[in-house]
């Protein structure tokens, strides 16, 4: 019996360590971004072509349990298999490759143990930095219309602040102007009555929109607020030209606030001669956090935590491949057309070779 399979584009590295002959569990991610080259680059083996077949009659468990299981179907069968030469062809390109094994903590997530001396928590200044995160809406923008540093010890919760940006900060909405929600009040309006036909409730519901959003623009604390709001991210984006704090819409989330605060008190702190050595990365940087935004749990804590954070999104260098693969299976008439049926009783229609890319059966002949 003879299977023909056509595939395109399949990866031909392994970036596991270990065998298919093994528990996944048992094998590590070892893809690297150091590699210049294709590295333990695999051509279809025993074991792909016994996967292909597995696949092929619906059987789905991995291959090293359908090997030692009793009812395992190509036990003992004499099965061989060639690539048609004029019809391979391969090639290398690089792709970014994602680790999902289990010792790598998700975004929100992170391993090991605190350093009960970790600097950025512990030292003199810590407190006085994280008190930034502490302050109200407004307060905030007082600080940072004029920054004034003010020495303060106390303890420092890592939890605490994980707790003020994940539950209070992060939930806080946009930050906008009066004028830009009158703007976009106004154009509604405008398109609803150039409709061919406009609907009166509608205009009505948009024009008291219109009319309480004008009152509000007049009222002096909001008035106040936005021209604190405005000259606060005229001091951010002159502080730091390279960052962007308004977005399209011309709003801005808090947390972008909050993380610039950080950034200018390590500023403010600096020019006064303390010493934020404790507190920032070689690059300057503090631990999580941008100019204007926090990456999340994971960079936060997991470097102080014995930086278990394995590679992600690495840059690898691929072998691809695509032609042609016959299997052969020396079997009678019988075995042949019970294995036949069992194919197209499975129904699938296309598949893995190896990894990846896209394979399917071309042709099957009994003899």
């Amino acid at each position: 019996m003879r299977i023909v399979v056509d595939y395109h584009s399949s990866w031909r590295n392994s970036v596991l360590t270990g065998s298919n002959d093994e528990p996944i569990k048992k094998r590590n991610f070892k893809a690297s971004s150091k590699s210049k080259e294709a590295v333990d680059v695999r051509n279809i083996s025993n074991n792909t072509v016994l996967g292909v077949l597995c696949r092929l009659i619906g059987d789905q468990r991995k291959l090293y349990q359908a090997k030692d299981s009793e009812d395992f179907y190509f036990k003992d069968l004499d099965i061989t298999f060639n690539e048609v030469e004029n019809k391979t062809q391969t090639w290398n390109e690089t792709a970014f490759l994602i680790n999902k094994t289990e010792n790598r903590p998700p975004q929100s997530g992170f391993l090991g143990v605190l350093d009960d001396n970790e600097p950025l928590f512990c030292s003199k200044y810590a407190y006085t930095l994280w008190s930034v995160l502490d302050y109200d809406l407004d307060s905030l923008l007082n600080f940072i219309n004029d920054p004034q540093v003010t020495i303060k010890i106390d303890t420092v919760s890592p939890l605490k602040i994980l707790d003020r940006i994940r539950y209070e900060i992060s939930d806080m909405e946009k930050i906008g102007f009066i004028s830009n929600s009158i703007a976009l009040v106004e154009e509604s309006i405008k398109k609803e009555i150039a409709k061919d036909k406009p609907r009166q409730k509608k205009i009505d519901e948009l024009s008291d929109e219109l009319n309480s959003l004008q009152n509000q623009s007049n009222d002096p604390k909001i008035i106040d607020f936005e021209n604190k709001l405005k000259n606060a991210v005229n001091k951010l984006s002159n502080e730091f030209p390279n960052q962007q704090y308004f977005d399209r819409s011309n709003s801005i989330y808090p947390m972008s606030l909050y993380a610039g605060a950080l950034y200018l008190m390590i500023s403010e702190m600096s020019k006064e001669g303390i010493d934020t050595s404790d507190l920032v990365t070689k690059s300057g940087s503090i631990k999580g956090f941008s100019k204007r935004g926090f990456n999340g749990v994971r960079d936060f804590l997991n470097s102080l935590m014995g930086n278990k954070k394995k590679t992600t999104h690495t840059p690898y260098p691929l072998t691809k491949a695509s032609g042609q693969l016959e299997i052969t299976l020396d079997i009678d008439d019988a075995k042949a057309k019970e294995l036949k049926r069992m194919i197209d009783d499975a129904g699938v229609s296309s598949f893995y070779l190896g990894k990846k890319g896209l394979a399917y059966v071309s042709d099957i002949r009994l003899r």
